[in-house]
Formats: structure tokens, C-alpha cells, sequence
């Protein structure tokens, strides 16, 4: 009888477990961007975007200039609000003519594997989730 109750206790345990990782993400509709992104369609296909659960972002772009291969690294903060991925530029001086704060419609296709973000209207990018 014993046995019998401790595993009813642990399988009771496990499913309020699992209950509450389902409704942490359900309330929070940044963790659809967690992870690891690339642009596709008419857009750089050489540009990734890494996502992390604490509110930053890293883009990386490979591009060849002059045959030279280079690669650049950026730091957003990204929120997502109001069905809005809105990113800030980081490590850069408010003063900075390359300091960057916008935000981006965003809608997302296939499972939450695609996703797409537009600007006033107009699609800005289309993300596929790296495999």
C-alpha cells in the first residue's frame, strides 16, 4: 500500500510539474524566440540570430567584401510586447549614430519554425529556426 502511494505521489508530482513548464511559456510569448535563427527568402541567407531566455540577442553576419571573408558580431536586448519584437542596440553610447531601438510586427508560421517581422507593413525579415 505504501508503494502504491509513494508512486502515485511521484507520477502526481511529475504531472504538476510538467502543467507548470507548459503555462510558464504559455504566459510568456518570448520563449517561441529562444534559440537559434537564420534569415531566408530575399534576405541575407548569411545572417544568424541567437535568441537567450535572459533578454539578449546576437546577430552574426558573414559577408565577403574585396574577397575577404569577414564576419560581424551586434548585441541587441530584445522584449517582446504587445505583439511586438522590439530590439535596443547594447555596448554602444546613447550618443552613437549606431545606436539602434525598433520594434518589428512579428507572425509566425510552420509549427514556430518561421517567423516573420515587419515594419510598418512591410516585411523587415523572415527567419527560419536553425536546425
Amino acid at each position: 500500500m505504501k508503494k502504491q502511494l509513494r508512486v502515485s505521489g511521484i507520477i502526481l508530482l511529475l504531472f504538476i510539474l510538467l502543467l507548470g513548464g507548459c503555462t510558464n511559456n504559455a504566459n510568456n510569448p518570448a520563449a517561441k524566440f529562444y534559440g537559434t535563427w537564420k534569415t531566408v527568402g530575399s534576405f541575407s541567407d548569411n545572417e544568424t540570430w541567437v535568441f537567450y531566455q535572459n533578454g539578449t540577442v546576437k546577430n552574426t553576419q558573414f559577408q565577403v567584401l574585396d574577397e575577404v571573408p569577414l564576419t560581424s558580431t551586434a548585441w541587441f536586448k530584445y522584449e517582446v510586447k504587445d505583439n511586438n519584437l522590439c530590439l535596443s542596440s547594447i555596448e554602444v553610447s546613447p550618443e552613437s549614430p549606431s545606436n539602434y531601438s525598433e520594434c518589428f510586427s512579428y507572425e509566425f508560421f510552420e509549427d514556430a519554425d518561421r517567423v516573420t517581422l515587419s515594419f510598418d507593413g512591410t516585411v523587415a525579415m523572415i527567419f527560419a529556426r536553425a536546425s
